[in-house]
C-alpha cells in the first residue's frame, strides 16, 4: 500500500508542521512566492501560489510521484501500453492529436492511416454541409444538426460547440440531445423542418438505451415527413461497433468510426465531434487538435517539477488525502465556458471514482473528488457564500481567459471579479475599529481567507488554447490515477444498473391487479399508480 511508503509517511509529517499556517504568510515569508510558484505552457500560465505548499511541500509530492514511478507512465500512456489494465487495452486518445508520429501501433497495426483516413472523411463531409451542397429527402440544404449521444458522446461536443460560438457558421444551427427524457427529443423538434435537419448518432456500442431510444424517435420524425423519400441521408452514425450501425439501418457511407482505445469521455479528438468542426470548420479543428499536442509535448519532456499537469495532479492528491478535501470546485470566467464544470464533472469523476487498485485489491486511502462548479460571476451569487466562510476546504480551479473573441465584450471586469475572488479567497477580511462595520456584526462579515485555488489562465480564447486546455485536465487526472494506483480508462460501475434497466421496464409494465411475487412491494405500488 502506498500508505505505508516512506515517501507517503514524510507527507502525512509535514502536513502537520503546516496544517496552521495561513496562506497569506507564505507570501509574507516570499515575496516572490508568485514567481516561484507560476509556470507557463501551449498557450496556458498557472498560478498555483495560492496553495497550502512551499517548496518542502512540492518536493515530497515529487518524491511520492518518482516512488510511484509516474515519469514512465507517461511514456507507457504515449507509447500505447496496455494502461486500461482491466479491459486489457492500450488508452490512445492522444493518438488522434499527434501531428508528428508516422507510426503508433496497436496489436502490431499501425493506426495513423485510419486516423488520416477517417479525419478526411471528416472534412469531406463538413465542407459539404458548411457550403451548402449536403442535402435532405427533398433536395434542400442541411441548416440544423441534432448531436444524439450521452456521457462522452455529449458533454465534450456540447461543451465544444458553445465555447467556440464565436467561431461557428452563422447558418447553421446546432442541439444535443442526450436524456432519455423524451421532453428532451420534442423541445429540440418544436422548431426543426425535417427536410433540413442531420441528425448525429455517436455511440461507441450502440447498446446505450438512452440513445436507442432518441435515435427511434427521432427516426419516426423523419420518416413520417419523408413518406416514400429515402431519408437515409438524414443520419450519420459514429462508433466503434460499424456493424452494429449498419444493423440500425445506417448507411455504410454514413458511418465515422472510431476505436476501442479511445475511451468515451475521451473521444472528443474523434468524429464524435463532427458536430462541433461542422460548426467551426475543419480547419479550426486541426488547431483544437494542435492545441492538445503542445499540452502532450510538454507533459512528455518536462520535469515533474515544470509540469502543468504533473503540479495540478499532486495538489489534488495532497487534498484529498492529507487535507481530506472531499470535493474540488471549477470555476470558469467565461460564458463560452459554461458547460466546461461539467464535462471535466465526467472527465474527472468517471475516471477516478473506483475503490480498487490494479491488482484488484481495495485502496485504503480516497481516491476521486467531487467535481462540480458553475460560471464565474453566476457562481458568486450562488455558492461562493460556502466557499468563504463556510466550514469545509473546497480547493479551486479559477479559469481565465484573458482575450476573448466575443464581439462588445466585457472581459476586463471577468477578470477583476476573478482576481478580487482570489485575493479574498487568499487574504481575507478582517474587518477592524477603522472599518465602517458596525462591531457587533464583526464576526458576521470577517471572512477567514486561506481558501487554497490555482489561477489558471489562457492568453486567449480560440480552438488552440481550449485543446491544450482540455488536454492539460486530462493528464491532470491520469497523473493521479498512476499515485492512486488505479484504472482512469475502465467504468464498470455504469455497467449493472443498465443491465437491469430492462428488467424493471418489464415489471412496471405488468398491470398493477398482478399478483405482488411478480414485484418487490415497491414495483407493485408504483405500477399501479401507472395503470391506474
Amino acid at each position: 500500500m502506498i500508505t505505508k511508503t516512506l515517501e507517503w509517511k514524510a507527507l502525512e509529517l509535514h502536513r502537520t508542521q503546516i496544517k496552521n499556517k495561513p496562506l497569506k504568510e507564505f507570501f509574507f515569508e516570499n515575496p516572490r512566492r508568485f514567481k516561484h510558484f507560476s509556470l507557463s505552457a501551449a498557450g496556458i500560465s498557472l498560478d498555483y501560489s495560492n496553495n497550502h505548499c512551499d517548496t518542502d511541500t512540492m518536493s515530497l509530492l515529487y518524491q511520492l510521484a518518482h516512488r510511484l514511478e509516474l515519469p514512465r507512465a507517461i511514456q507507457d500512456l504515449f507509447h500505447g501500453e496496455v494502461v486500461n489494465r482491466s479491459e486489457k487495452r492500450p488508452a490512445l486518445h492522444t493518438a488522434l492529436r499527434d501531428l508528428q508520429s508516422e507510426n503508433i501501433s496497436v496489436a502490431g497495426e499501425n493506426i495513423i492511416p485510419a486516423i488520416q483516413t477517417v479525419q478526411q472523411r471528416m472534412g469531406d463531409i463538413v465542407e459539404k454541409i458548411r457550403q451548402g451542397n449536403y442535402l435532405g429527402y427533398s433536395g434542400k440544404a442541411i441548416r440544423r444538426i441534432i448531436n444524439i449521444g450521452i456521457g462522452g458522446s455529449d458533454l465534450g461536443p456540447k461543451m465544444l460547440t458553445y465555447a467556440l460560438h464565436a467561431f461557428s457558421h452563422p447558418e447553421l444551427r446546432f442541439h444535443f440531445v442526450s436524456n432519455l427524457d423524451r421532453r428532451h427529443l420534442d423541445e429540440c423538434l418544436q422548431d426543426a423542418d425535417p427536410e433540413t435537419t442531420l441528425f448525429i448518432v455517436s455511440s461507441k456500442t450502440f447498446t446505450t438505451h438512452e440513445t436507442l431510444s432518441n435515435l427511434r424517435i427521432a427516426k419516426q420524425w423523419v420518416q413520417q415527413a419523408a413518406g416514400q423519400k429515402n431519408s437515409a441521408a438524414h443520419f450519420i452514425a459514429v462508433t466503434a461497433a460499424p456493424e452494429q450501425a449498419i444493423q440500425l439501418g445506417f448507411a455504410e457511407s454514413a458511418i465515422l468510426p472510431f476505436w476501442s482505445w479511445v475511451g468515451g469521455r475521451y473521444s472528443l479528438w474523434s468524429a464524435v465531434s463532427l458536430s462541433v468542426v461542422i460548426a467551426i470548420g475543419m480547419a479550426q479543428f486541426q488547431a483544437f487538435l494542435a492545441g492538445a499536442f503542445a499540452m502532450d509535448q510538454h507533459v512528455k519532456t518536462a520535469s515533474l517539477e515544470q509540469n502543468l499537469p504533473v503540479i495540478l495532479g499532486l495538489l489534488a492528491i495532497w487534498y484529498s488525502n492529507f487535507f481530506h478535501c472531499q470535493t474540488q470546485a471549477v470555476i470558469p470566467y467565461y460564458q463560452g465556458f459554461a458547460h466546461l464544470p461539467d464535462y471535466l464533472q465526467q472527465l474527472c469523476m468517471e475516471s477516478l471514482g473506483k475503490s480498487v487498485q490494479h491488482d484488484g485489491t481495495g485502496v485504503d486511502y480516497s481516491t476521486g473528488t467531487i467535481i462540480w462548479g458553475g460560471q464565474g460571476t453566476n457562481s458568486q451569487h450562488s455558492f461562493h457564500q460556502l466557499l468563504l466562510q463556510g466550514t469545509q476546504m473546497v480547493p479551486t480551479d479559477f479559469i481565465l481567459p484573458l482575450t476573448v473573441p466575443d464581439k462588445n465584450s466585457n472581459q476586463q471586469e471577468m477578470i477583476a471579479n476573478c482576481l478580487a475572488q482570489s485575493e479574498v479567497f487568499t487574504y481575507g477580511f478582517h474587518p477592524g475599529d477603522n472599518d465602517s462595520v458596525e462591531k457587533a456584526l464583526h464576526q458576521h462579515v470577517k471572512i477567514q481567507g486561506n481558501r487554497p485555488h490555482n489561477l489558471i489562465m489562457l492568453d486567449e480564447v480560440g480552438p488552440k488554447s481550449i485543446g491544450a486546455l482540455i488536454a492539460l485536465y486530462e493528464h491532470k487526472v491520469y497523473v493521479q490515477s498512476v499515485i492512486w494506483r488505479i484504472n482512469a480508462f475502465d467504468q464498470w460501475g455504469v455497467q449493472r444498473a443498465k443491465q437491469l434497466t430492462q428488467n424493471i421496464l418489464n415489471r412496471l409494465n405488468v398491470s398493477s391487479t398482478s399478483d405482488a411475487s411478480t414485484a418487490s412491494e415497491l414495483m407493485h405500488m408504483i405500477a399501479g399508480k401507472i395503470h391506474g
